[in-house]
């Protein structure tokens, strides 16, 4: 049979083979390209693990400040803002708080030098005039016990 006699449906039959041929030898050779990509990136893996073990990961000589700033990676980046924002929030109340209290204990302490020094004087000065009168109420007792305590009047400096 020559081609010039062979129906339509034959030749669209023979062109969605060809097609279907040329689409799984394509198949064939993405697949092996995307393996040989695999295995090119596990290599390059096992080189960069090799290079860190050897070269960056150094844990005798490794600092204390070193450790913390490592940790930040353990740490969701979403985590770590939310805990940041909380520790933000935290320092400003308490920084607002201190500011306050500042302020408060300034005015309990102007006062009580405004009021309670004045105050804590007048006291004093109050109970040295009770002292004051009860000692020349002593002194007052004191004179008439020695007043009555002379029988005679020859003694006494007024009756002679």
């Amino acid at each position: 049979m020559s081609e010039e006699y062979k129906p339509e449906e034959v030749i669209a039959a023979e062109e969605i083979f060809e097609q279907v041929i040329e689409d799984v030898a394509a198949e064939a050779v993405a697949e092996e390209v995307v393996e040989e990509i695999e295995a090119e990136e596990k290599e390059a893996e096992e080189e960069s693990d090799d290079e860190l073990d050897e070269d960056e990961y150094d844990i005798e000589n490794e600092t204390i400040f070193e450790r913390l700033a490592a940790v930040k990676y353990i740490i969701a980046p979403e985590t770590r803002e939310q805990i940041s924002q909380k520790i933000s929030t935290i320092s400003a109340s308490g920084s607002s708080l201190f500011n306050k209290s500042g302020n408060f204990l300034w005015g309990v302490a102007t006062t009580a030098l405004l009021f309670g020094v004045p105050l804590s004087l007048t006291i004093l000065a109050e109970q040295q005039l009770i002292e004051l009168e009860k000692q020349f109420s002593l002194q007052g007792e004191q004179n008439n016990d020695l007043l009555t305590a002379l029988p005679d009047e020859e003694n006494q400096p007024d009756a002679k």
